[in-house]
């Protein structure tokens, strides 16, 4: 019974914590090529293949 508990309360805590990592990831495109880029817990300022600067977009 108690292993059975555990498990129950493991799934809820991952699936939390699931679900919080992906609220957290930004969106984010390049108007100068096109590239999209998506990251978790930062910010981009510059785009990886042009270096223009980003545009925040809402995620897909």
């Amino acid at each position: 019974m108690g292993a059975i508990l555990a498990a129950v309360v493991v799934g809820i805590l991952g699936a939390g914590l699931y679900l919080l990592s992906v609220r957290s990831r930004k969106q984010y495109r390049c108007p100068a090529c096109g590239e999209r880029l998506s990251v978790e817990h930062m910010e981009a300022k510059r785009c990886n293949l042009c270096g223009a600067p980003l545009e925040k977009t809402e995620g897909d």
